[in-house]
Parts: C-alpha cells; sequence; structure tokens
C-alpha cells in the first residue's frame, strides 16, 4: 500500500506547499501487482495528485486497486477564528508505519530539490525573483523533509514561471499543482518506487552551499527593513507574503508636557512606487523616514504620505492601519495617530512636516 502526505503549510501564507507519497505493501512481491493507496492530505496541491492518481486507478485498476484519504480538520483562523482553512498533513510518518512500507515513501515538491528545501518552495522561489521552477518526485527520508533520493524531477533549468514579474504563490501553485501530479503518476507508472532506487538528483556536495532554504512564512518576514530592502524588495513581499508592516513612534505626551512616544504597529494595506513629490537629499540619505509634501495649514485631506527605500526609490503610502486604529487613508491616520512632529521644515517653496522618527 502507498501513502501520499502533504507538507507542513506556512503559517501566514495559508495555503499547502508540498506532497508526500508512502509506499506500504502490496497484495503479493511481483513489481507491479496493484497497490492499495493511503492518502493524506486536503489542501489544493495534494488534491491536484489526488485527482491524478484516481483517474489512473479507474483507468489501470491492475496498477492501483484502491485509494484510501487521511486528512486533517480544518483550522480556524481570523479574527475570532471564525474561518475555516483547509491544512496540509504536515506532520512526519511514525516510523513503525514506514518502516513497514514495503516500498517506503515518495515525496511531491514544487521546486528542482535541493533547492528551495523546506515547508514554504512556492514563496520563497517568488521572493528570490525566480523566473524558473519545476517539481520533483523523491523518496521520503525517516528524519528530514525533502532530504531523500530523487527519482524524478523537472530538467534543468526548469519551466518558466508565468507572468514571474506578477505572479502570486496562489497563481505559481496553479500551476506546477498539475504537473507535480503528472509527475507522480508517470513515477509510478514506470515503477521507480521500486528498488533499486536510481538516484536523478543534479546537486554535489559543493553545490547545496548556494542552495536556497524555503523556511516557514512568519509574521516577521513581512516586517519592512528600511535600510535594507529596496523597492523591488517591498513591491514583491508585498505580493507574495503581504500586507507589510513597520513600527512608528507615536506621541503619547502633550504639548504642555516632556517628549514622550510609543511605538506602534502599522499596517501599509496600499502603497505604490511614484516619482518624488519635491527633491531632498536629507529623506534620500534616510530610508523608512516619513515625509509628507502638506503641511499643517493644508485643508484635510490634502497632501501624501511618503518613504524612500534603501534604493532612493518612492513609495506612497495611500492607506494603512495604525495599532489601535481601522484602516483608513494614510496621512489622516499619521496624524491621529501622533505620528507627526510639531515643527516643521522649510523646503524649496512650501513648508513639509516631519515626523517624529523613521519608521523601524
Amino acid at each position: 500500500m502507498w501513502m501520499i502526505q502533504g507538507p507542513a503549510s506556512a503559517r501566514s501564507c495559508k495555503i499547502p506547499l508540498a506532497l508526500r507519497v508512502f509506499g506500504l505493501k502490496s497484495y503479493s512481491t511481483k513489481t507491479f501487482d496493484p497497490l492499495r493507496i493511503l492518502f493524506c492530505g486536503s489542501d489544493e496541491f495534494s488534491i491536484a495528485s489526488l485527482k491524478a492518481l484516481h483517474a489512473y486507478h479507474l483507468k489501470h485498476p491492475e496498477r492501483i486497486s484502491s485509494i484510501d484519504v487521511v486528512c486533517r480538520p480544518g483550522k480556524r483562523v481570523g479574527r475570532g477564528l471564525k474561518q475555516i482553512r483547509e491544512v496540509s498533513f504536515g506532520r512526519f510518518v511514525p516510523p513503525r508505519i514506514l518502516n513497514g512500507a514495503k516500498y517506503g515513501g515518495l515525496n511531491v515538491h514544487p521546486s528542482i530539490l535541493p533547492n528551495f528545501r523546506g515547508p514554504a518552495p512556492l514563496h520563497h522561489t517568488l521572493l528570490a525573483g525566480e523566473t524558473n521552477t519545476g517539481v520533483t518526485v523523491q523518496t521520503l527520508h525517516h528524519k528530514n523533509f525533502d532530504h531523500g533520493t530523487i527519482l524524478s524531477q523537472t530538467p534543468a533549468p526548469g519551466f518558466n514561471v508565468p507572468n514571474p514579474d506578477s505572479c502570486t504563490v496562489l497563481e505559481l501553485q496553479s500551476f506546477v499543482a498539475p504537473k507535480g501530479a503528472q509527475m507522480l503518476v508517470e513515477s509510478i507508472d514506470k515503477g521507480l518506487y521500486v528498488p533499486p532506487l536510481k538516484d536523478v538528483g543534479w546537486c554535489s556536495a559543493e553545490d547545496e552551499r548556494e542552495l536556497t532554504h524555503a523556511c516557514k512564512i512568519n509574521p516577521e518576514d513581512r516586517h519592512i527593513k528600511w535600510a535594507e530592502w529596496t523597492s523591488t524588495d517591498i513591491r514583491r513581499r508585498n505580493r507574495v507574503i503581504g500586507p507589510l508592516w513597520s513600527k512608528a513612534a507615536c506621541a503619547t505626551s502633550s504639548a504642555n508636557e516632556p517628549p514622550s512616544f510609543q511605538q506602534k504597529r502599522v499596517i501599509f494595506t496600499d502603497t505604490e512606487e511614484v516619482d518624488p513629490p519635491f527633491e531632498s537629499q536629507s529623506f534620500r540619505e534616510l530610508p523608512g523616514l516619513p515625509f509628507t509634501d502638506a503641511s499643517p495649514s493644508d485643508e484635510p485631506g490634502t497632501g501624501s504620505l511618503y518613504v524612500y527605500t534603501a534604493d532612493c526609490k518612492v513609495h506612497r503610502i495611500n492607506r494603512m492601519k495604525v495599532e489601535g486604529q481601522k484602516d483608513s487613508a494614510a496621512l489622516p491616520a499619521a496624524r491621529k495617530a501622533r505620528m507627526i512632529g510639531e515643527q516643521t521644515l522649510q523646503h524649496g517653496n512650501g513648508e513639509l512636516t516631519p515626523f517624529h522618527d523613521s519608521l523601524v
């Protein structure tokens, strides 16, 4: 019998990332006697392989006699835990099961392993700006994810990522899932799981030094590093794992008291790269320092909020959510949170209102 298991998904990204398969026992000692399959997983990436296996089972009952499915219960997420998200199996198979498998286990992974080994290969493929990717079928390792024998994989350099400058994780998943499902079925059809196994991997020990580990995505990955991230980095991360966030110093003392500030989280829900509203070397040299082209005397709703990135590009912050507030237009939200100082700076033909401190 075969077992197929999905991987752990990145918590913040809400989608699955790989598929695992285990061979437990056939009805006889013949290499191609019918297999009983236990499929573990319920996410979209896994379901593509399940559908492909079912179609193959109907067409070739002499190869697959049955398919049973195991899935984890949906996970409650979001505010009030009112939404239910399907999750991957995300667990190592107990040794007693894996050790009892006649053919061991298989894993379908959406990258050209061992590159982007880990629970979030689709996310890291896009974050790295890769224009090519692929899929891999490998055996299951007893102790480590994605360290098994590679039985089949997309030949280098892989297939093209669709619209790499705008592709989302869900779009990439929809693109690679059927390719992984097809490779799994072909691997079963060719009997690649039957010993002696042939490793077709491309990577040498020296190559592994240059590989990217596709670690789990967490909230800190959305925390902007203003001194390091370019405009491309920010736009790409917002597309792949956004919305991004930072912290700002907000005044808590009154006008007659000594300055007192509190760090509040700011989530950027709508930003875009724009031309600078004016030339200012001081702001260019301080990425992450928010500024506005409005003065305190301007009518409400006048002016916008801007910030320079590490490569001296300007992003206009259209909307944001300051901790303790609702999502709203950025400049009024900044004023309400008292992110803006009372003093003004003279520049060019108009007054500019500086913020208390850089975003961090």
